[in-house]
């Protein structure tokens, strides 16, 4: 028979484990909603597709091996397994925030989530179509 105490403690563990996960495909859903949309910039784009011809010359010099940032990697199925990662480093980075701030979870993701957004579309400006 197990403890009441060691069951209530993972019970908790469990919990806080669900809300973890909950969290992180909020915050997700939401940055992947604003992902297709076009950003309103006065700044000309500064990353570019590298043209064809310069890319033939050496494709591996131009072609990310390991982790994909940016819009044009990102279907890559050779960078798919960093995925977990980059998710893995974003659930890291939110849980030790929270606690800094003393707010609760909701109030934390709302928090990182607004300063996400209000960087995004000027991320976004800074690609050419």
């Amino acid at each position: 028979m197990v403890p009441v105490m060691a069951r209530h403690q993972a019970s908790n563990r469990e919990i806080e484990a669900a809300t973890q996960d909950l969290l992180h495909n909020s915050i997700k859903r939401i940055i992947d909603d604003f992902s297709g949309r076009k950003a309103h910039s006065f700044f000309e784009p500064s990353i570019y597709r590298v043209p064809q011809k310069l890319r033939q010359l050496k494709e591996s010099a131009y072609t990310p091996r390991i982790v994909s940032v940016g819009p044009y990697h990102k279907h890559d199925e050779k960078l798919k397994e960093m995925e977990y990662y980059k998710k893995s480093y974003m659930h890291s980075l939110l849980s030790r925030v929270r606690p800094k701030h003393n707010q609760p979870a909701d109030a934390a993701i709302k928090d990182i989530t607004d300063k996400i957004l209000e960087k995004a579309a000027h991320a976004r400006s800074c690609y050419a179509c």
